[in-house]
């Protein structure tokens, strides 16, 4: 019985979460960008902040753009998503690092990388690996 009333409870939440329901606006287009970090001795850049940078189409490839942040995970691994401006639009992304993610850390930005916008999953992704010189 506990399982009939948990899949009814599911059922109910999923439709008074979806676009119809609440007329929210439609889903923002997103690109994935993932990878890991490392320093040149050869170990994990633990905890270290990752950015990634979005320029839409039609605007010159340049960085300093539609940001978004996140940390690396403890053994440098990261997954960002990336969000793009209009349906369909691809455009040129930066990906980058700051280890230790202090003001005195080090900075390295890799890119462009070409990704397409989409509003649903399967998204866009491109794989990243960073490795910083200390």
């Amino acid at each position: 019985m506990k399982i009939i009333y948990s899949v009814i409870v599911v059922l109910i939440a999923g439709a008074a979460c979806s676009e119809i329901a609440c007329g929210c606006t439609p889903r923002l287009n997103q690109a994935v960008v993932w990878g890991q970090v490392t320093i040149d001795s050869g170990g994990a850049a633990s905890r270290a902040a990752m950015f990634a940078e979005a320029t839409p189409t039609g605007v010159s490839c340049v960085q300093n753009t539609l940001t978004a942040w996140g940390r690396a995970d403890s053994l440098g691994r990261f997954r960002l998503a990336v969000f793009g401006a209009g349906v369909g639009d691809s455009g040129c992304v930066f990906v980058g690092a700051l280890f230790p993610p202090t003001e005195a850390g080090k900075d390295t930005v890799l890119g462009p990388f070409r990704l397409r916008f989409q509003p649903n999953p399967p998204f866009d992704s491109v794989n990243v690996n960073i490795v910083l010189r200390h």
